[in-house]
């Protein structure tokens, strides 16, 4: 097993595109982490680095301690898994297994042990004799992971192998990668774009943004402290409100209006950098927070927003309003760029909040909600940092 360290890597082109900004990652040996960020993020591009299918502009690449850089990719000693399964048609499923281990010229019976190994930990013992074409979806991405397998490799490189799944497929074949990956213990580097699989997947997540990395943590640390609005915005769902608003501790009591509504903030959440005078900033809240007045369980010190609800989405368990409010900002025609660039669904007049299935509310209903303030998070309006 080993570790990956990339120091500084960077990948520009000839057309002076800069595909990947430099970036430091640290990939602990025996670690599944996951690379997570929106279309042309440059995820993809830093797992084809790693795998030497894209030669690096700047920066190094160590697996396992050796550096990797210039290395060819055979001898990298990493096997890919990518999203089209890259089967050979014409091959049996056992062939497909140990075509990897036959051009390299390992010994018959440690090919024939690896791939029957192989073959049963991933329950595709009875598809040996079948050919790519004979197999659902499913099966053919299991055999591509057995493929990856019985190579033995110092890490697995997985580029978003299971978005050609169905929904419920995809979410078996993720509780069984993660189980196989804790079973063998392999380094291992997934890159997806679905937040769902990096959240319930990851060790640790990486995102990345436009070709720079943003954060990188637990998936409980990245949710709860996110160190930016993209961040915040990008994981969860629904997306976390982010709301232009005015911060005030001059009066002793630190207070936040958020359209047109002042409410009183923990003195434990007002940041460092807020000081005395009234600032403009970007609040973050949570949908979770927020519940309805009239059932909620929240302590008195809550604060209460009223609104209408403009649109109810049932998701079986939850139920997601979305409610609108008289004002479009506390400073009209000042909202901040950035709550636009984020891509939340909460915007300057609108708060998305998630509710107990049991909710009797429905479309067009005046209502009221309390937020739960100690889950407040304030970040600047010009870079869209969070603020401490």
């Amino acid at each position: 097993m080993a570790g990956i360290t990339l120091e500084q890597l960077a990948k520009r082109y000839d057309d002076a595109v800069q595909a990947v900004f430099p970036l430091d990652l640290s990939v602990e040996d025996g670690e599944l982490m996951v690379l997570i960020g929106p279309s042309g993020s440059g995820k993809t591009t830093v797992l084809r680095m790693i795998a030497g299918l894209e030669e690096a502009t700047g920066g190094s690449i160590r697996i396992g301690g050796r550096d990797v850089t210039t290395t060819a990719p055979r001898d990298r000693d990493i096997a890919m898994v990518f999203q089209n399964y890259g089967l050979y048609p014409h091959l049996k499923v056992r062939d497909n297994l140990s075509f990897g281990l036959r051009v390299r010229h390992v010994e018959r019976q440690v090919i024939e042990e690896r791939v029957a190994e192989a073959a049963r930990m991933l329950g595709i013992v009875p598809l040996l004799d079948r050919r790519p074409r004979q197999l659902s979806g499913g099966e053919r991405q299991r055999v591509a992971m057995g493929r990856a397998i019985v190579r033995e490799p110092a890490a697995f490189l997985m580029d978003e192998p299971l978005s050609n799944l169905d929904a419920k497929l995809r979410i078996q074949m993720r509780n069984d990668l993660v189980s196989l990956q804790r079973r063998l213990g392999t380094t291992t580097v997934y890159v997806t774009h679905d937040q769902i699989e990096a959240m319930t997947m990851g060790d640790r997540v990486a995102v990345l943004d436009h070709g720079v990395l943003q954060q990188v943590g637990t998936p409980r640390d990245l949710y709860d402290s996110p160190c930016n609005a993209f961040v915040a915005g990008f994981l969860g769902y629904p997306s976390m409100n982010l709301l232009p608003g005015t911060l005030s501790t001059s009066s002793g009591v630190p207070t936040v209006t958020i359209c047109g509504f002042e409410l009183s903030v923990p003195m434990d959440r007002v940041p460092v950098e807020a000081g005395g005078d009234p600032r403009a900033v970007v609040v973050g809240l949570r949908p979770e927070a927020c519940e309805e007045a009239r059932s909620t369980r929240l302590a008195p010190t809550g604060a209460r927003l009223s609104g209408l609800a403009h649109r109810v989405e049932t998701l079986g368990a939850d139920v997601v309003v979305h409610l609108r409010f008289g004002c479009t900002s506390p400073d009209p025609g000042t909202t901040p760029p950035m709550v636009d660039e984020v891509g939340t669904e909460g915007t300057a007049g609108e708060l998305v909040a998630r509710f107990d299935r049991r909710t009797s509310t429905r479309e067009g209903d005046r209502l009221d909600v309390v937020i739960d303030t100690d889950r407040l998070i304030f970040f600047d309006p010009g870079t869209g940092d969070a603020l401490r």
